[in-house]
């Protein structure tokens, strides 16, 4: 405890309205009354809730004793959205997330005189794999569930008063393995593309009014190689040597070239192509220069999408995910017009401008009238 003072942000127990909270052979929230093995359950979400909320005040109180530096995540729910049991894996889900938080805010208010008093961030676990039916099971990123999640969340935050409240993902990925039957469910190649997207994605809704995310992170660094002792979620394999997993290189991509840039958007294409892929684009305030992250959604139907960029140079640079060490350039001329022309297949590609300036006749503006 000595060191307390140094651990910048304290998070106030894991998923606590996961199943495994209510088991009564090992640790779960326990009421007064006396049951067959011991306390009987705190049987309503409230009740649940409550002694959440009073151990995030606890937490607090030992923070501003500290000098008050330490920021307090509150939440850290298992999902948003869903709740019940997985009739495949017995997993259950006592209280849906959104309604965890909506318990806690009110909750701080009533009882410990504002939210300020409990907690300084609001985090969740938006796992989209594991759904309450196995046909529903979503082993790619989905922006459907992503956007569907994250509004939620955010939707509780306005309507307690605290939209300006930070908002973090703490936990995210993807397992390799079903951990009961070890049947494989996605492979490395997919966890890039999975973890590509769910960055960009949550980066690209820092510019959205209804807010975003204001930080990600992934669930596990390293994990074993095979599925007897996990469930793959790692980007290095545990061994000597750490050896990086494809989607180590895919994370380090996204680093390095959408680090320091802005975002400017997600570029609408029009008609039925805005609903089968995703375009997001950024630019280095230094120069200007444009970086395109473009991707066809999973499970969209076969084949690739054609679609056209506003380019700005003369030549482009299209560089696909990253799976290795090893970059996949490809030089990608732009038209005459400005606009840049290729298609898009689910592995997400890079494009950034290199060459002189273009001069976008399609942009400049000749004559406007006042109706």
């Amino acid at each position: 405890m000595s060191r307390l003072h140094y651990v910048k942000y304290w998070v106030i127990w894991g998923e606590p309205n996961g199943g495994n909270f209510r088991d009564p052979d090992t640790h779960h929230y326990k009421g007064r009354t006396p049951g067959p093995k011991g306390d009987s359950f705190v049987d309503t979400p409230r009740e649940r809730c409550s002694l959440y909320v009073k151990m995030c005040n606890i937490a607090k109180q030992t923070a501003v004793a500290l000098g008050d530096s330490q920021k307090i995540i509150g939440g850290y729910t298992w999902r948003v959205q869903r709740w019940g049991t997985d009739p495949t894996t017995g997993e259950t889900t006592t209280t849906a997330g959104k309604s965890w938080l909506r318990h806690m805010f009110d909750l701080a208010e009533r009882r410990y005189g504002g939210v300020e008093n409990c907690f300084d961030i609001i985090s969740v676990d938006p796992y989209m794999h594991e759904a309450i039916s196995p046909e529903q099971d979503t082993l790619w990123f989905d922006e459907g569930k992503f956007e569907d999640d994250l509004d939620t969340a955010r939707a509780v935050m306005r309507a307690a008063g605290h939209s300006d409240m930070p908002l973090w993902v703490n936990e995210m990925g993807w397992p390799r393995w079903d951990v009961n039957t070890h049947r494989s469910l996605t492979d490395t190649l997919m966890q890039s593309r999975n973890l590509c997207q769910f960055l960009a994605s949550a980066q690209a809704r820092q510019a959205d009014p209804r807010g975003g995310y204001d930080r990600v992170n992934w669930f596990e660094l390293t994990s074993p190689g095979d599925s007897t002792a996990t469930e793959g979620f790692g980007l290095l394999e545990k061994t000597t040597s750490l050896r990086p997993l494809s989607q180590w290189w895919s994370a380090k991509q996204v680093n390095s070239s959408l680090r320091g840039k802005r975002l400017n958007g997600r570029v609408m294409l029009g008609g039925a192509k805005d609903d089968s892929v995703r375009v997001y684009e950024f630019e280095n305030p230094a120069d200007s220069q444009k970086t395109w992250v473009c991707w066809k959604n999973a499970g969209g139907g076969e084949g690739s999408v054609s679609i056209s960029l506003p380019a700005t140079t003369d030549t482009l640079t299209g560089d696909g995910l990253h799976y290795s060490d090893q970059q996949n350039l490809a030089v990608m001329p732009t038209q005459a017009s400005g606009w840049l022309s290729t298609t898009l297949d689910e592995r997400p590609v890079f494009v950034s401008g290199e060459g002189f300036k273009l001069k976008r006749p399609d942009l400049v503006v000749d004559s406007f009238r006042i109706t």
